[in-house]
């Protein structure tokens, strides 16, 4: 059993692998480091609700124990080198990585990732290490783990963050140890300091920004088939990818009487929204780690300022992207460059 100097919180672990066959547990390849994990398993009891006269309590032999799997979120901050992996199972992306990666220079690669179908075709398997108070690791298996939502937000002064929702098949005590934690090296955290906004193609001083994504899937699969545990996730809503960016108020492009977000809210027209982070050590020559979001086909859905004191006023511009199948133009992509070589 895996002991640690640390009995806290300190000495936690979240490692990831990928599965071949959803729900079977395979070992960690990858490890995150979290600023939270709250990954549990979800029981509910079936209560009997026979009448046995002269019981005025449930009685002890009258439920039956119903396993719905596990539920939760894993919190991190973004980093170029280790982050590429993790960052197509948020997206979705099932090409092949001959497909989304390109080859900048010698050691300096770009990965461009677009919705698609991996979340409902392939699944991981999350171990989690969790100390005791005497320093024990105790090791959590979850596998058929699916990422159904997923945020990624900064602020002034702040580092940019990631919060993946995590549905997954159970929730596994293991008794063997957990597997060698070990992380990626040359990672370089992604901050407000490197980041840049534009909306409708103009550069944008924000406060804030966040991007969002709920791929749809039902989460409820359950079936009579021997076993309490979801069958395999499918898509059967339309995937929503929303966000917002916080400015002062007149940041914006345009001005208030022509050519203002508010305009085109009230017009119903669409803008490109692109936000972009880039670290500040260089991969190679010129070429640094950056990952940059790009929303082309953005409605917006709230753009009115409001006046909540003496403060500045800000306004919060909320939005959603659309896509346009005729152009053949992605409602997101992301594209990552790092030193990071994913095969």
């Amino acid at each position: 059993m895996t002991v640690s100097s640390l009995a806290s919180g300190l000495g936690a672990s979240a490692g990831f692998g990928v599965e071949s066959t959803y729900g079977t547990a395979v070992t960690p390849t990858n490890f995150v480091a979290t600023t939270s994990q709250g990954l549990s398993l979800d029981v509910e009891h079936i209560m009997s609700e026979g009448i046995r006269s002269g019981r005025a309590v449930q009685d002890v032999n009258r439920y039956v124990v119903n396993k719905k799997g596990a539920s939760g979120s894993i919190e991190f901050d973004a980093e170029a080198n280790g982050t590429g992996l993790l960052l197509r199972h948020m997206i979705g992306d099932e090409r092949a990585y001959g497909t989304t990666k390109t080859t900048v220079t010698a050691g300096v690669y770009s990965y461009s990732f677009r919705p698609g179908t991996l979340m409902t075709s392939s699944s991981l398997t999350w171990q989690l290490g969790i100390p005791t108070r005497s320093g024990v690791v105790v090791t959590g298996n979850v596998p058929g783990a699916v990422i159904p939502e997923w945020e990624v937000s900064n602020e002034i002064d702040g580092l940019l963050t990631s919060s993946l929702t995590i549905a997954g098949r159970d929730w596994v005590p293991s008794a063997s140890d957990r597997t060698s934690v070990s992380y990626a090296t040359g990672t370089e955290l992604f901050s407000f300091a490197g980041g840049a906004v534009t909306v409708g193609g103009t550069s944008a001083e924000v406060r804030s920004v966040s991007i969002a994504c709920n791929h749809g899937l039902d989460l409820e699969r359950y079936q009579i088939a021997s076993s309490t545990l979801r069958s395999q996730p499918v898509q059967n809503a339309r995937r929503e990818i929303t966000g917002s960016v916080e400015m002062e108020f007149g940041a914006g492009p345009g001005t208030w009487a022509t050519d203002s977000l508010m305009d085109k809210y009230r017009a119903g027209t669409v803008v490109a929204l692109v936000a972009t982070w880039t670290g500040g050590t260089a991969i190679s020559g010129t070429y640094y780690p950056s990952i940059s979001f790009s929303l082309p086909k953005c409605l917006i859905t709230s753009a009115t300022p409001t006046v909540e004191g003496p403060e500045m006023v800000m306004q919060t511009i909320e939005f959603m992207a659309l896509e346009d199948n005729a152009n053949s133009v992605e409602p997101l992509t992301v594209t990552y460059q790092s030193s990071e070589n994913l095969t």
